[in-house]
């Protein structure tokens, strides 16, 4: 099992910003304008989400950095705004430490969703990608952390609409695991 127990945001030279989470149910709240839904755009990033939010002049953040715990030991991911590129280091065993990348992957450099998705216990151990259907056009595509993300990460956003949390945007035309 595994959570995120830290999430440091680095900007200027020296200024690291540390948010603590604990295993279980973490609920983010307060005023308007405080940084809840950067919090939300800082994880999607390091899902392997762009950066465009982040890259507002005025916030100034140059990385991102997640601490996972993974049966009571660390395992760390970074990654610099402007990159794909993400860097897996630390203690915990079974994964492979090294650079991943927030795209398709290569050979040389694996997407880092292979290893998000390693850690809920999803077999990845192929170079063939885990396929899903969409409902609708049944056309199929990989399935990744960020397909279902929204099922346990929920925007403030997300909150008063009409469709289901479970439902990732509008209509009927998501995702459903079929293999």
């Amino acid at each position: 099992m595994f959570y995120i127990s830290k999430l440091c945001v680095m900007s200027g030279k020296d200024t690291v910003s540390e948010i603590p989470l604990s295993s279980g149910l973490n609920i983010v709240y307060g005023v308007s304008d405080s940084g809840k839904s950067l919090i939300v755009d800082c994880l999607d990033f390091m899902f392997g989400g762009d950066d465009t939010i982040l890259q507002n002049p005025d916030l100034k953040i140059r990385a991102i950095s997640i601490t996972l715990d993974v049966d009571g030991k660390d395992l760390k991911i970074y990654r610099e705004l402007g990159k794909k590129e993400m860097i897996v280091s630390g203690e915990a065993e079974g994964f492979e430490k090294g650079s991943y990348t927030a795209g398709k992957g290569s050979k040389k450099t694996p997407p880092i969703n292979r290893l998000w998705l390693q850690l809920m216990g999803i077999n990845t151990d192929t170079d063939k990608p885990v396929k899903i259907y969409q409902y609708m056009s049944k056309a199929r595509q990989a399935l990744t952390l960020r397909t279902f993300v929204h099922t346990f990460l929920i925007d403030e956003t997300r909150m008063g609409g009409r469709n289901s949390i479970l439902k990732s945007g509008e209509g009927y035309s998501k995702n459903i695991p079929v293999s």
